[in-house]
């Protein structure tokens, strides 16, 4: 007689390489209603509001995650931005903007306004900016701004409006190294270091340029330059990038392979070059052409300590530190990647939220915290069901075997039905796998149960044919192990139990008026609760007495794939119209609902709950997670590499006992841990864009009803004939902006939530006079909501006022008198 057929599936190429994968990010171009935002971003800054600010060769652009505001130069109009063709962008503590622009030197921007105002080179004062191409601005943590030109540095007195400059002096070695400064930073000491030298000047590799650090009170500098004998020296003088990480590393770029971290007690650099033989090492982006104008660009830290590396011709870098590999992200790879090997600029917004453009025109948004999610794809089959066990060992349920997956030295064991041995699989369509109270691993398939024995590789069957039992049908669908020594079995025409230490068998027939096959008794998950209840869905919830063997009927109609006990013992079911929660005082079900997420909780096909109490469920948009207080979700779907689930009538999914989660798909099955997944806690922001009366745009003036820039105004004011009015507003969270939900609502006018639409305005229309409040909320992808509200009062006409009613009272007494 032939043995049990055994399919040994090396699959070590099959397996997802999770860090190393260039494709872990997701690169959204930045799109606007008006379109791709065009030209060359060359700097990036967000505001207090929240809005992004982009200074572009096109002119300046205001974002909020759906809609730009451009600025341009307006050659009647002095107080206009000054140029279109930008270099940089920053803003101040007190909220003003400064942008330095190629040709006109720098604006200082009040948004509130609208005015810019200009500081320009004039040769003929020395106390003026030192040269119109300003490429870098910061402000220091004395408040003061400081702009790096072509033509050195300057600090700017914004009291008297005149700078001082530092400049090189060719016979003072204690003077800037060169005026063409590219890179400005302020360490944590507070000590300012310059990073000079044109990347397009001569051409070569260490030419002029240089790494200074400035003493604020002798108003000199120390040089750090490239010595051509000393290999802790900078590796070319032309610095472009300067970062200090949270964990104290001070790092530099510049052209070449120029990427350093430096001592800046010993004054000494240590070179990360680029090493074809470990290219996951540390190093900046690899650069396949030769170009000499090509190095890094930029040096960025984000919010999960992971560093960014741009290059000019050679792509990114990113760094993890915690594992000491790099990524390597090239162009043109993936829709959703890169489109060019040019990596200009980089800044995080405050949620996080990386922004970077490219040489070549293009703008991105990156979350750093929306990592696409591990999966194993599998040769062929259905993954219908999954059971970890220690030893990092994974029993699979497909529609093409058994399989026994060895995570340690990647290896597949195949078990498969034999026609010629009765002790192999009784059918290759796995439906179910459960393990009893004793380790025993238990098959639910397509003809009957096994019971495999794992030392002999063999499976002992129950189906209609074999002595073991007397099934009635062996099409299986679940099979679940109590922890009473009881196997349940659900079919398609009811559930059998099976006492494990006696061998005996017992039937149970939901509705035996029903004899269809997939009715109501048919029976797709099971579960025993902490209160020793038994419940089983399918068509339908039910609850089985033991004693009468009657069940009670919940959710009749409904189909319903998965039942759940989290560890505050409550009871949960999901099917195809959503996710249900059992009430214990009221003995029922509720469809569990939150505002973020109210619309897409639909086709709920598996629930496990984390270590922290969130509950994790799949569903056809992906997974979901409910928070410990169940009043926040968050959803991972496409942006994290989920498609979303298909198939509910055998919803696959286990917890492993490290706290691994596993969710099985139609090619294999997901892994990840809940704790991978950091998000960032930053709330949301709300902005009130504009505000109109009878569709006319109200802007800030002292003889108005808007005193305050919108972003100020705690009320306004309006006159009984202004009461036809409007606000625009937009929440404000950038990791998925699309999936930002706004509600409004006039307090004292209709006193009910509205959804916001695609316009994201509120319209109101003869409102009378009285006190009202408007309030308008958000809730971002991770669940996490905020509030504004304004105060609007309505004065009533001079003949509805309390002493026009007097009058008309003493011009009634005075009548009848």
């Amino acid at each position: 007689m032939k043995r049990l057929l055994l399919v040994p599936v090396f699959i070590l190429s099959l397996v997802n390489v999770y860090f190393a994968s260039a494709q872990q990010f997701a690169f959204n171009p930045v799109i606007s209603k008006e379109g791709t935002l065009s030209g060359l971003v060359a700097g990036i800054a967000q505001d207090a509001q929240g809005y992004m600010w982009f200074a572009a060769t096109t002119g300046l652009h205001r974002y909020d995650g759906y809609n730009l505001t451009s600025y341009r130069n307006d050659p009647n109009n002095s107080q206009s931005l000054s140029s279109n063709h930008l270099e940089s962008i920053y803003v101040d503590h007190n909220g003003i903007i400064w942008v330095g622009t190629y040709d006109s030197g720098l604006d200082r921007f009040n948004s509130s306004t609208g005015v810019f105002t200009n500081f320009r080179n004039k040769p003929d004062d020395s106390t003026s900016l030192s040269n119109n191409t300003c490429t870098v601005i910061i402000e220091d943590r004395e408040g003061v701004i400081w702009v790096g030109t072509h033509g050195g540095l300057n600090r700017l007195d914004q009291k008297t409006g005149k700078f001082t400059r530092y400049q090189h002096k060719p016979n003072n070695s204690t003077s800037l190294s060169n005026n063409q400064v590219r890179a400005l930073y302020e360490d944590r000491q507070g000590i300012l270091w310059v990073g000079t030298g044109s990347p397009f000047g001569d051409g070569t590799l260490t030419g002029e340029g240089g790494l200074n650090r400035l003493d604020k009170k002798s108003q000199t500098f120390i040089r750090y330059m490239h010595d051509p004998k000393d290999p802790f020296s900078l590796i070319d003088n032309k610095v472009r990038a300067i970062c200090e990480d949270s964990r104290g590393n001070f790092w530099i770029g510049t052209y070449g392979d120029g990427l350093h971290t430096m001592d800046r007690v010993k004054g000494t650099f240590t070179r990360h070059r680029y090493d074809p033989a470990h290219p996951e090492k540390l190093s900046r982006p690899y650069l396949k052409r030769r170009r000499t104008a090509d190095g890094v660009t930029f040096i960025h830290e984000d919010a999960t300590g992971s560093i960014w590396i741009g290059s000019y011709e050679g792509g990114l870098n990113l760094y993890n530190p915690s594992t000491g590999l790099v990524a390597h992200y090239e162009g043109r790879q993936q829709p959703d990647s890169l489109y060019n090997d040019g990596p200009w600029a980089i800044y995080s917004s405050r949620d996080g939220v990386i922004w970077m453009s490219t040489f070549e025109g293009g703008l991105y948004r990156i979350n750093p915290f929306q990592k696409h999610i591990p999966h194993h794809t599998l040769p062929e089959g259905h993954v219908n069901a999954l059971v970890f066990e220690p030893g990092n060992i994974l029993w699979i349920g497909s529609t093409k075997g058994l399989l026994r997956y060895d995570r340690n030295n990647k290896s597949i064991r195949r078990f498969l039905n034999n026609p010629d041995d009765p002790s192999s699989l009784s059918h290759n369509v796995i439906n179910s796998i459960t393990k009893d109270k004793e380790g025993n691993i238990w098959i639910g398939t397509n003809k009957g149960i096994n019971k495999l024995n794992k030392d002999k590789g063999t499976f002992i069957r129950y189906d209609i044919n074999s002595k073991n039992n007397s099934f009635v049908s062996d099409y299986i669908l679940h099979v679940y192990a109590d922890p009473e020594s009881n196997l349940w079995i659900g079919k398609s025409k009811g559930v059998e139990r099976m006492n494990l230490k006696t061998g005996k068998f017992d039937h149970y027939i939901v509705d035996a008026t029903d004899t269809s096959n997939f009715g109501n008794n048919r029976i797709l998950d099971i579960l025993m609760d902490r209160s020793k209840k038994l419940w089983f869905c399918g068509n339908g919830m039910h609850q089985l007495d033991q004693k009468t063997g009657k069940f009670k009927a919940y959710l009749n109609g409904k189909v319903l794939g998965k039942i759940y006990q989290d560890t505050d013992s409550v009871v949960w079911v999901g099917g195809e119209e959503g996710l249900y929660r059992y009430n214990s005082a009221s003995d029922s079900f509720y469809l569990f609902s939150d505002a973020r997420f109210s619309k897409v909780l639909k086709n709920v096909f598996n629930i496990l709950e984390d270590d922290h109490k969130n509950l994790w469920v799949s569903s056809i948009d992906g997974i979901m997670r409910i928070n410990a207080k169940r009043n926040q979700t968050s959803l991972y779907g496409v942006k994290y590499g989920i498609p979303g689930f298909t198939d509910i009538n055998f919803p696959s999914g286990w917890k492993g006992q490290n706290g691994e989660f596993f969710f099985g798909n139609s090619t294999g099955y997901y892994y990840f841990f809940p704790d991978q997944f950091l998000r960032s806690l930053k709330l949301p922001q709300i902005v009130i864009n504009n505000f109109r009366l009878a569709d006319q745009l109200v802007k800030p003036n002292k003889n108005g009803p808007l005193f305050q820039p919108l972003s100020e105004v705690k009320e306004i004011k309006l006159k009984y004939n202004q009461n036809v009015f409007s606000f625009e507003f937009a929440g404000i969270d950038y990791s998925n902006p699309e999936d930002n939900i706004l509600f409004f609502m006039l307090q004292g006018y209709n006193d009910t939530w509205r959804q916001a639409g695609a316009e994201r305005t509120a319209y109101y229309f003869n409102v009378p006079s009285g006190d009202y409040v408007l309030r308008v909320k958000t809730a971002n992808n991770d669940g996490l909501w905020a509030e504004i509200s304004i105060k609007i009062t309505i004065t009533p006409p001079w003949w509805r006022t309390w002493w026009a009613y007097c009058l008309y009272g003493l011009l009634f007494f005075g009548g009848a008198y």
